[in-house]
C-alpha cells in the first residue's frame, strides 16, 4: 500500500469519546501500521472544513509528494478492502476517492450491537442516501484541486455537498467511489436547522451548486471570495493533466 497517513477532525465533546474510541479500534486493528493525527483548527464554532484543510496541509509539510491521506470523520468507519483499493488509486490518479456507496448510520441501537460483537455489517442501520462525506482518501494535490473546503462552513451541515460540487466543477467528474459501505457510530447530534450558522450555511452552499451550474469560471470565482487561497494554484494539478477545459 502507498504511504498513507490517516487524519481526523476531532474536539473532544463527552459525546463523541465513544464513537472516537470505536473507530480508533477499527483503525488500529485493519490499519496498525498507518500513522494517525486528530486535529482542530480551534475556529468557533467548529469548523470541519477548516479543520480538514488544516490536516492536509499539515500532512503535505511533514511527508513526502505524493502521500496519500485517509481523511476520516472521528465517528466513521469503512469496509479495510475499499479503503485500501482506493488508497492504491489514489496514489497515482491525483484524483479524491470516497471509499464506499452505501452510508449506513448504525444509531445507538445498531452501535450498542457492535460494542456487543455484532460485525459492523450485520448491525441496525438507517442508510443516509446522497452522502459525500465520512472518509475522503486522496493526495494534498488532489485536495487543493478545489481549494480544499470552504472554511466559511461554520458548525454543522452543508459543506461536504459544497465542496462536491466544486469538485466536479473543476474535476470534470465526481470524487471516485468504490464498492463498500461506510458505518457511522453513534453520538449525541449536533445542533443543525436551529443553530446560528446553519442558514448561512445552507445559503453558501446553494451559491455553490449555482456556481457549479455557471461553469468553471463562476466557481474559481466563488472560490476566490475566500480569500485564504492562491486561486492560481485552484485546479492547477487537473489542468496539467488535461481533464479540466
Amino acid at each position: 500500500m502507498a504511504d498513507v497517513v490517516l487524519l481526523i477532525p476531532w474536539r473532544s465533546e463527552p459525546s463523541r469519546e465513544r464513537a472516537l474510541a470505536l473507530s480508533s479500534e477499527f483503525w488500529l486493528e485493519h490499519f496498525p501500521r498507518v500513522t494517525r493525527g486528530l486535529g482542530d483548527s480551534l475556529a468557533e464554532p467548529f469548523s470541519l472544513s477548516e479543520t480538514r484543510n488544516q490536516l492536509v496541509e499539515a500532512m503535505a509539510g511533514e511527508h513526502p509528494p505524493g502521500t496519500v491521506f485517509i481523511l476520516a470523520d472521528a465517528d466513521t468507519v469503512g469496509e479495510p478492502a475499499a479503503i485500501r483499493e482506493a488508497v492504491n488509486l489514489a496514489s497515482t490518479d491525483g484524483k479524491i476517492h470516497l471509499p464506499y456507496r452505501v452510508y449506513r448510520s448504525l444509531g445507538s441501537a445498531g452501535t450498542w450491537e457492535h460494542e456487543s460483537g455484532l460485525p459492523l455489517g450485520q448491525c441496525s442501520h438507517l442508510v443516509i442516501n446522497g452522502a459525500t462525506s465520512g472518509i475522503y482518501i486522496g493526495t494534498a494535490d488532489a485536495w487543493r484541486m478545489t481549494g480544499g473546503q470552504d472554511p466559511r462552513f461554520r458548525g454543522w451541515g452543508f459543506e461536504d455537498c459544497a465542496w462536491a460540487a466544486a469538485y466536479r466543477c473543476l474535476a470534470g467528474e465526481p470524487p471516485r467511489r468504490h464498492h463498500g459501505r461506510l458505518y457511522a457510530f453513534h453520538h449525541d447530534p449536533a445542533i443543525k436547522a436551529e443553530g446560528p450558522h446553519w442558514r448561512q450555511n445552507m445559503e453558501l452552499m446553494q451559491r455553490y451548486y449555482d456556481a457549479e451550474r455557471h461553469g468553471r469560471d463562476s466557481m474559481l470565482s466563488l472560490i476566490g471570495e475566500r480569500g485564504d487561497i492562491s486561486i492560481e494554484s485552484v485546479g492547477h494539478a487537473d489542468r496539467e493533466r488535461g481533464a479540466v477545459g
